[in-house]
């Protein structure tokens, strides 16, 4: 979302970064007209109690935006 608008056809790539090592994503479709894409992916890789950083990196036509998020699972 950019100034409140969404953004359509943006491309991007997440970079989960597990204790084993990092393993990069490109999402197999660009945003939709809400801005929206989702990559479902495997984590058994993670390790149960440990924080799993994901780096975000967004581009449409020539800007490109990052962000982070993560996820701790409890199993």
């Amino acid at each position: 979302v950019q100034h409140g608008i969404a953004v359509k056809g943006a491309t991007v790539r997440a970079v989960a970064h597990f204790a084993s090592g990092d393993q990069a994503y490109n999402l197999p479709l660009p945003t939709d007209n809400r801005g929206i894409t989702k990559l479902e992916f495997p984590f058994g890789q993670a390790q149960p109690g440990r924080s799993v950083p994901i780096d975000i990196t967004v581009i449409y036509n020539n800007l490109t935006g990052r962000t982070s998020t993560s996820f701790l699972p409890w199993w």
